[in-house]
């Protein structure tokens, strides 16, 4: 899904669409790098289309802590200015992962959340 080893993964944001489409915003913090990532994934479930952006801001310039609130600013800013405004059905679902370390548990419950939704 990431395409690399997450080392930490604090946050998660998850927007189904009425299109059958949903974005996948997972923030988390690579192995091995000492930076805070935003993936944000797009996929189209009936073209199985996929666009992928990410954001990142170095440690050294941003505590982790500051860089969560950024980006929780920035998805949920855009979901209200944008995403609503386009697709009014679309929502918007937050996943805060209370050990950032416990990787495969989180994705885990994220997993079974897309699944319960149909959207894997």
């Amino acid at each position: 899904m990431v395409g690399e080893e997450i080392k930490k993964l604090y946050s998660a944001y998850l927007i189904p669409f009425s299109d059958e489409s949903y974005s996948l915003i997972l923030i988390y913090q690579p192995a091995g790098e000492e930076t805070t990532k935003a993936l944000f994934i797009t996929k189209n479930l009936e073209t199985g289309d996929e666009r992928k952006n990410i954001l990142k801001l170095k440690t050294d310039q941003v505590t982790p802590e500051k860089a969560l609130d950024v980006y929780d600013f920035t998805v949920k800013d855009m979901f209200k200015r944008q995403i609503q405004s386009i697709d009014p059905g679309a929502q918007l679902l937050e996943f805060r992962f209370e050990d950032p370390q416990k990787v495969e548990d989180n994705l885990k419950l994220l997993k079974e959340k897309m699944k319960e939704l149909e959207l894997l």
